[in-house]
């Protein structure tokens, strides 16, 4: 009896330790596949870079007071994602009304791309909706600053007891469509890896058959014309080490300059007088010209923040014929206006010369 009663509770202490098993691999398949999906997540949703600068305009409604609900709603639903950093309404609005542009969702992309470069957001969200009978529509539409891509998101119901959750599922969809899609809505910022880049693609030209440029690229900042141009010096930088022969304009460096002035402000001045053939020696293959600018944009406490622009083109000597074409809007901030000026203009011709000298001469591009 004794014996029996032992095997009994060895069965039983076996069961106990088989159940205990299969239980603790279940839980620790269930937390891997936890940490599995939390890791998937987090590749998808949080890169590893800065918070996302966007801002939030009115959105459009004969009902105001609907309109402003909704924008509302949408900024909170934004405001809670750690990967988005929403501009203040009150800074919004003070650069709206210091630049006389409205805060209605009828602003056009090329409005929204100004406002965009005014408060230094990256992306901006502006919206229609349509109230037909008991049936509300919201249409969100999320432009990207740099690149003018427009991603538009949609959700319907009814008017009454369903606003506010619309405007909260349209708030979250675009806050998904931002994180999915923000290497398209930004402009890639070759800057932060400059040295990596410049050596990447000096190692791919390598062997190739390079021209002989000229470069002028004057700039201007507040009307007034800039010593030390950012973005040509950038540019000549690059391309040098790059395996590039560059010659120095010398005595034609001015002319070079208004003859740039003059084809990119053909309206001011009339027709050119003189071919770039007859300007430029015969040694120089390829003149890049352009014109470049910075200006105050907003102040936030200590800090200033400047836009810049500049456009760059790349022309054969002989005959004028455009061969490549870059440009580049963004902002940037310092303590001094001058110093953000210049500090953006330097960003912005550290792209143009990574995406100029490739469209120049074509280069097998990494995939990684």
């Amino acid at each position: 009896m004794l014996r029996q009663s032992s095997l009994w509770t060895a069965v039983t202490i076996s069961v106990l330790l088989v159940v205990g098993v299969l239980v603790s691999a279940g839980q620790s398949a269930a937390a891997d596949g936890e940490d599995l999906n939390n890791a998937q997540e987090a590749t998808l949703f949080a890169p590893r870079t800065q918070p996302l600068t966007m801002a939030v305009l009115s959105f459009q409604c004969r009902d105001e007071q609907i309109a402003g609900t909704i924008a509302d709603v949408v900024m909170m639903a934004l405001s809670g994602d750690p990967a988005i950093d929403l501009v203040e309404r009150e800074q919004l609005d003070k650069v709206l009304q210091e630049y006389q542009i409205g805060l209605s969702g009828l602003v056009s992309a090329s409005q929204a791309q100004r406002i965009g470069f005014l408060v230094g957001a990256k992306a901006l969200v502006m919206g229609r909706v349509f109230l037909v009978d008991q049936q509300i529509l919201i249409t969100g539409k999320v432009v990207g600053v740099e690149t003018g891509r427009v991603y538009v998101e949609q959700v319907r119901g009814e008017q009454t007891g369903q606003l506010l959750s619309l405007a909260e599922t349209l708030g979250s969809e675009i806050a998904t469509t931002v994180k999915l899609n923000r290497a398209k809505l930004c402009a890639p910022d070759i800057a932060k890896e400059k040295e990596q880049r410049m050596a990447e693609l000096a190692e791919r030209l390598e062997g190739k058959q390079l021209p002989r440029v000229s470069i002028s690229i004057p700039e201007r900042h507040y009307g007034q014309p800039v010593i030390d141009p950012a973005v040509e010096t950038e540019l000549m930088y690059w391309f040098n080490k790059c395996g590039f022969t560059v010659i120095d304009p010398g005595d034609v460096k001015s002319g070079l300059a208004d003859w740039a002035y003059r084809y990119y402000h053909p309206q001011d001045n009339g027709s050119q007088t003189q071919p770039l053939g007859q300007l430029v020696g015969a040694d120089v293959d390829v003149v890049i010209v352009g014109e470049a600018f910075s200006e105050f944009a907003t102040r936030i406490g200590p800090l200033t923040s400047c836009k810049v622009r500049a456009e760059v083109r790349a022309l054969e000597r002989g005959t004028g014929r455009v061969l490549a074409v870059c440009r580049r809007s963004q902002t940037a901030v310092d303590i001094s206006e001058r110093i953000a000026g210049k500090t953006g203009l330097q960003q912005a011709g550290v792209n143009i010369a990574y995406e100029l000298i490739q469209q120049l001469v074509p280069v097998a591009t990494s995939t990684e």
